[in-house]
């Protein structure tokens, strides 16, 4: 058997990462030059779920990300704004390009990454033995989840994910399970931490 191992250590959480807090004055591109950003653009360790953080009432302003997914394919999302917290994307960003917002906002506006992100897809070879997925090496609080799929993995822009062995959700500690033998491919998704935590995930398969 080859073995694949898959480092999990991801950045710390940055509130304001990608936007600095700043008034928003009319409809237009949020500044993206937060300490996760360069030249005007985010890219992620991982694909990450961004908060859009506001000081006042923003139930009425719709944010619009444009970016890429952990697989490179472009996508857009609609976010609604805020009412004096924060309120999350419901996609994970490996690239942000912009935000913008359709209005004046009542509150500073900033937005930055979470504790939730998932990988790219990791190809399987269908139809060899069952591959064994292991996590292992946790360190600090760390929750993930392992999904798997058996859509073609070399057409990224349209997968469908399902869920592993029940041991494989929501782990928090060393386990290993088969995964389905005609999976094609799969992923990790994180769904909380706190910094400073890592583990591995092992990949035990003929021919990968």
């Amino acid at each position: 058997m080859r073995t694949k191992i898959i480092h999990i250590d991801p950045d710390n959480v940055d509130a304001d990462g990608l936007s600095v807090a700043a008034a928003v004055s009319a409809a237009g591109a949020l500044t993206l030059g937060g300490a996760l950003t360069s030249g005007g653009t985010f890219t992620g360790d991982y694909a990450r779920q961004i908060a859009i953080t506001s000081s006042g009432t923003d139930t009425g302003r719709t944010f619009t990300v444009i970016g890429t997914d952990a697989n490179g394919v472009a996508q857009t999302e609609d976010i609604t704004g805020p009412d004096g917290s924060l309120t999350e994307s419901t996609k994970y960003y490996k690239t942000i390009s912009s935000i913008t917002a359709d209005a004046a906002c009542a509150g500073n506006i900033s937005v930055g990454t979470v504790d939730e992100f998932v990988t790219h897809i990791i190809p399987l070879k269908r139809n060899l033995n069952a591959p064994t997925v292991s996590l292992e090496g946790f360190t600090g609080t760390i929750d993930v989840s392992v999904q798997q799929t058996y859509s073609n993995v070399f057409d990224p822009t349209n997968i469908n994910h399902v869920a592993c062995h029940a041991d494989l959700t929501n782990a928090t500690s060393d386990d290993a399970q088969n995964l389905d033998v005609n999976a094609t491919g799969v992923r990790l998704i994180c769904n909380s931490y706190t910094d400073t935590a890592e583990l591995k995930m092992i990949i035990l398969q003929d021919g990968i």
